[in-house]
């Protein structure tokens, strides 16, 4: 990618943020987690209109009235961008690869992190490390990250999602909001996966070209692994597991909530409806 691009890109991706941040409340930001993100406060007395998801049912069952409970936003927020670089992500069958798609949504978030005032840090990962920041504040630092993200070449052969979590729960030292971002052509990384949603807040974000991410197996066809480039018929790296109705199964039982986004699609929009629909929830 040429400087100019790279720069338009940003300059694009930047006035994404702005509008999305504008359009959400802080509360609304952390909703596109796990609605975490917020401190026990206290217990009041229930009052008309009040959520009843926060019913606090221990006093309440102690009392003789419904209470709910009362929450704080956390003002020390860390925000970490996990993001698959191998080499399945650098192909594309329309007008763009599933790494550009996953790199505007990695930078977008993290421009969104930043007007927040978070920490934001960044992992490049294949089946091994390219890039590791570590989450901290700064305007200039998050804005270099981001640069560094859109301006991304192929690295690794193979994904490690595993790998890549590993790495991410030695950089993160408390309770953070992580976005794994990948293609997710790979196999046993749901026990990986499930450890992380254990400690942080998580968001599967899955890239999808559906010119390319197909099931080969079920219609009896050959194909080229993307990673390896290897002929044969596919039978772990494509294959139903992955379609999305049970790649999304598999991501919620592992506790980290699933994002699809397709190569077709516009990615601050996919963005704002999962945003709606996670403050709907």
């Amino acid at each position: 990618m040429t400087q100019p691009t790279l720069r338009e890109k940003a300059k694009r991706i930047a006035i994404w943020a702005k509008k999305l941040s504008s359009s959400f409340s802080p509360g609304d930001y952390l909703t596109l987690f796990h609605g975490q993100g917020m401190e026990y406060e206290e217990s009041r007395h229930y009052s008309s209109g009040d959520d009843l998801r926060r019913i606090d049912w221990k006093v309440t069952a102690r009392a003789d009235h419904p209470y709910v409970k009362v929450f704080r936003e956390e003002r020390e927020v860390s925000f970490l961008v996990l993001l698959d670089v191998s080499k399945s992500l650098f192909f594309g069958s329309g007008l763009r690869s599933k790494i550009e798609v996953a790199s505007e949504l990695a930078a977008l978030l993290a421009l969104i992190a930043e007007k927040r005032g978070d920490r934001v840090g960044v992992v490049l990962f294949s089946d091994q490390v390219h890039f590791v920041e570590v989450p901290r504040k700064g305007k200039s630092h998050v804005r270099s990250m981001v640069d560094h993200i859109l301006s991304q070449a192929s690295k690794g052969q193979k994904t490690s999602i595993s790998f890549g979590i590993d790495q991410a729960l030695s950089v993160l030292k408390r309770r953070s909001f992580v976005l794994l971002i990948s293609d997710y052509l790979d196999t046993d990384y749901e026990k990986a996966l499930t450890k992380l949603s254990g400690l942080h807040d998580v968001v599967a974000a899955k890239i999808v070209d559906e010119g390319i991410d197909f099931d080969l197996r079920d219609i009896g066809l050959q194909g080229v692994d993307l990673e390896s480039n290897v002929a044969g018929i596919f039978k772990a790296r494509i294959g139903p597991d992955e379609q999305d109705a049970s790649w999304r199964a598999k991501i919620e039982r592992t506790g980290a909530k699933p994002l699809v986004l397709k190569t077709s699609d516009q990615t601050d929009r996919v963005l704002h409806l999962f945003m709606k629909k996670r403050r709907r929830s």
